[in-house]
């Protein structure tokens, strides 16, 4: 597996995520047990909830985002095997300040590293991975996800594109961006 960064998942304590919305604690604690927002419990009895489901109960709720939500990178993972659409891929996903991009050189390995939660976006080319991602669709129920996938299609067909929360093609890498920004209900 081809990594180019190693970053951890960001995660806030309850706390921090009521401070986002400005509302109580126990609020968010009761918006985790009703599965309003998708938090987990350390094995103290911590809460901590991943930027991804932020993000999610801020797109659901009309709330705007935070800028501590967003001032780490964004993590996504980019399993597309072809160097050329690769390079394409990285470069839209420039300036590193807004992306921080880690290339995989298979997608199993990708898919791997988002069940963990460690990527927030995972970008696919659909026609490299259909197999792949079909087998993990048709099993995504038993998969401990902490939030729902955010899967980005960047391919060449626009009729494997279908589906997908996100999507750009090779003709138009640039609204790969785009596409990510959105799946994560952040617009440009």
């Amino acid at each position: 597996m081809t990594r180019e960064s190693s970053a951890k998942s960001v995660r806030f304590t309850g706390a921090e995520v009521a401070g986002f919305f400005a509302v109580d604690p126990k609020t968010i604690h009761n918006w985790v047990a009703r599965g309003a927002l998708a938090g987990e419990y350390t094995e103290g009895g911590h809460l901590r909830v991943r930027r991804s489901a932020v993000l999610a109960t801020a797109k659901r709720f009309g709330l705007p985002v935070p800028r501590a939500v967003l001032a780490p990178a964004v993590r996504v993972a980019l399993a597309v095997i072809d160097p050329t659409a690769a390079r394409l891929a990285e470069r839209a996903l420039t300036p590193p300040s807004a992306f921080s991009v880690t290339r995989y050189a298979h997608p199993f390995d990708a898919l791997v590293d988002f069940v963990r939660g460690e990527p927030e976006v995972l970008v696919v080319d659909p026609a490299e991975a259909a197999f792949l991602l079909a087998l993990a669709a048709e099993r995504m129920h038993h998969l401990p996800f902490p939030t729902p996938p955010l899967l980005v299609a960047f391919g060449r067909d626009g009729a494997l594109l279908e589906g997908y929360a996100g999507v750009a093609t090779h003709a138009e890498p640039g609204k790969l961006r785009g596409a990510v920004l959105a799946v994560l209900g952040l617009g440009e």
